[in-house]
């Protein structure tokens, strides 16, 4: 009776084990999915306001913080909806296979966000998190167009 008992705990782990797995990977696919998107508005935006900006005295004028800031506010739906991915994690351990070109740094964060969820009693990331994962975005924008203009003024792009 006993080993019929511990043959049903077993099942019982084995079967909640398939189904995190399944899980995780969804959340996984899904959060590729955003990311990707988030990469393409972010380029086409970004490619659209330098080749947009005028020339004078061989100088790009443009504002680095501000391009950033806007950046962020067109790739703000596709954070959000990261954000409710991690809030949504149960128990998952969800590894991002994503090659990202602008935010390889935020993925890193994300798949953090997510071990982290198994540890804490509320699964939601604090305000202090999201504002976290919002500059990080950031801070990959300022970056990556600096990295642009500096190409600009070189000659490589």
């Amino acid at each position: 009776m006993i080993l019929y008992g511990l043959l049903g705990i077993i099942v019982l782990v084995v079967i909640t084990a398939v189904f995190t797995t399944k899980d995780a990977n969804k959340k996984a696919i899904s959060a590729r999915l955003r990311l990707k998107t988030m990469e393409i508005k972010y380029d086409a935006y970004i490619n659209k306001n330098i080749h947009n900006t005028t020339l004078t005295d061989n100088d790009l004028q443009i504002d680095i913080s501000q391009l950033a800031s806007d950046a962020l506010m067109i790739i703000r739906p596709e954070l959000d909806s990261l954000i409710r991915l991690i809030n949504s994690n149960t128990y998952s351990v969800v590894n991002i296979d994503y090659p990202s070109q602008f935010f390889p740094n935020l993925i890193e964060l994300i798949e953090a966000y997510f071990r982290q969820g198994q540890k804490k009693v509320s699964k939601r990331l604090t305000e202090v998190e999201e504002q976290n994962l919002r500059n990080t975005a950031l801070d990959a924008m300022y970056t990556d167009i600096q990295k642009r203009l500096l190409g600009l003024d070189i000659g490589d792009l």
